[in-house]
């Protein structure tokens, strides 16, 4: 599969756009090769597969008739696009699905399964599992069911909150978190480019951004761990000449 090919699988890339995207990068074609090499990008068919391989390890817990599942996020977001595609695999299951406020209503000993689509550090993951985790019975056992997610964010919602976590993807820091110092990906030089540019484009106090160094994507989102330069669209940033410019995402972010 070409570059090419594999970008039109994200739903809002524009076709043809790398050319522009490249132009603002002032390291060398090899590097930004690595990049676009890097970049992975989880279509149905990958999505429902790693879905399908989480639930078979884990069909006892999912399966069970004490399991009910709850999608993450408002209506339109990332979380009911995901729970289309786990119902889209297991049709069979779609009378577990239930909504947030019937939490507190289930039977005593019910197996609580949050599906979302990606854990990163963890912060905001754990900031949204306490507050769900309130509503739980004391009998209740909760469980996050994530596409992918970091060693470090497992953990830290693992030690957080009363919540485990089933990743379907371990994104680990030797092999997915490219700036990590584990990772060797890119070269220290390419390492300190992208740090430095991405730097320029991320929100004040949003620094996991840069330090994760995450190059993934969903049909229907990035997620934004991933490296801002993939998907933070016109992004005003200074270049090395202190010109004021805008960034030209190449997988513009709508959400």
């Amino acid at each position: 599969m070409s570059i090419e090919e594999k970008l039109r699988e994200y739903h809002g890339y524009v076709r043809n756009s790398v050319g522009k995207w490249k132009s603002q990068l002032d390291i060398s074609e090899e590097s930004i090769g690595k990049i676009l090499n890097y970049l992975e990008i989880f279509n149905g068919r990958k999505i429902r597969k790693i879905l399908r391989d989480a639930v078979n390890q884990n069909k006892k817990l999912i399966g069970s008739n004490s399991c009910y599942i709850f999608k993450l996020g408002p209506l339109g977001k990332s979380g009911e696009i995901l729970a289309y595609e786990f119902f889209h695999t297991f049709r069979n299951y779609k009378h577990k699905l239930k909504e947030i406020w019937e939490i507190p209503q289930l039977p005593e000993n019910s197996k609580i399964v949050f599906i979302d689509d990606l854990v990163g550090t963890g912060t905001q993951s754990v900031k949204q599992l306490k507050k769900l985790s309130q509503m739980l019975n004391p009998s209740h056992s909760g469980y996050l069911l994530c596409l992918c997610a970091t060693p470090q964010g497992i953990k830290k919602i693992e030690e957080n909150t009363t919540i485990s976590v089933i990743p379907g993807v371990i994104l680990k820091e030797k092999t997915h978190q490219h700036l990590n110092d584990k990772c060797n990906n890119f070269n220290s030089t390419e390492k300190n480019f992208l740090r430095d540019l991405n730097a320029r484009l991320q929100d004040p106090g949003r620094g996991y951004y840069a330090n994760v160094g995450l190059l993934l994507a969903f049909y229907f989102t990035v997620p934004n761990n991933t490296l801002p330069i993939i998907w933070k669209d016109n992004a005003s940033y200074k270049d090395d000449s202190g010109n004021q410019r805008h960034w030209r995402a190449l997988l513009p972010r709508d959400y």
